[in-house]
């Protein structure tokens, strides 16, 4: 529902403040769409990106939801090691160098196109990225061209303030695409997420929501509109 949309916008503009959001009338000026949950969000922006025998970075071990979005694609995951501050920017680059940054120009080069990860909390290690980390995993992305899928379902649980920056935050180039999800946070059976990235991509996203699901539960957005209400 709008209102639903507009609070989404606003809030990420809040929280965040991406720098995207000044791209108007550009593909990838910041945008958001309502999801059936962030595991839809998930599933089809990898439809969206993914052909088979592509290349996919994840941390190690990752959330089983995401391989088994991307494994009926025929994608092959790539897995990049971490510790107790997630994913290992040198170990990232261990992993890319079998390429040169400028083969993100060949099509036929093979290089991973989409780095997947869960920045805060990561399922199952819990590990969380520093934003040091994140800054080095985002120049890393500029270098080899890499599309970031920020995972991010327990970014509002984090207990110590100031929060971590997101890669959104950061975003300068359009290249990041966040997942948010009220599952944790509000209720897991009531289905709703949000997706925010460029809008070229997110509006396929839309298309393809109208071809498959057709739209959230309406009942959960007017839901969540409702709690909205409330607290403002």
């Amino acid at each position: 529902i709008p209102e639903l949309i507009d609070w989404f916008k606003q809030l990420q503009t809040r929280v965040h403040n991406p720098p995207t959001r000044k791209f108007e009338s550009t593909d990838t000026e910041m945008t958001v769409c309502i999801t059936t949950g962030s595991q839809e969000a998930i599933s089809k922006v990898f439809e969206m990106l993914i052909t088979p025998g592509d290349y996919v970075l994840m941390d190690t071990p990752t959330y089983p939801g995401t391989l088994i979005a991307v494994e009926p694609l025929g994608a092959r995951v790539l897995s990049v090691a971490g510790d107790a501050q997630g994913m290992i920017p040198a170990d990232l680059r261990r992993v890319l160098s079998p390429w040169s940054p400028s083969d993100a120009r060949v099509p036929a080069s093979g290089i991973p196109r989409v780095l997947c990860t869960v920045p805060n909390g990561g399922n199952p290690t819990g590990a969380s990225l520093s934003t040091d980390r994140k800054r080095e995993i985002y120049r890393i992305a500029q270098e080899y061209d890499l599309l970031i899928i920020e995972d991010d379902p327990y970014f509002y649980l984090q207990f110590k303030k100031p929060w971590s920056e997101s890669f959104l935050s950061m975003d300068v180039d359009g290249r990041v695409i966040r997942t948010d999800s009220f599952s944790k946070i509000i209720s897991s059976g009531l289905r709703l997420g949000f997706l925010t990235g460029p809008k070229k991509l997110v509006n396929r996203v839309i298309l393809h929501m109208q071809t498959s699901t057709m739209h959230t539960s309406t009942f959960s957005q007017v839901y969540h509109a409702h709690i909205h209400r409330l607290l403002h």
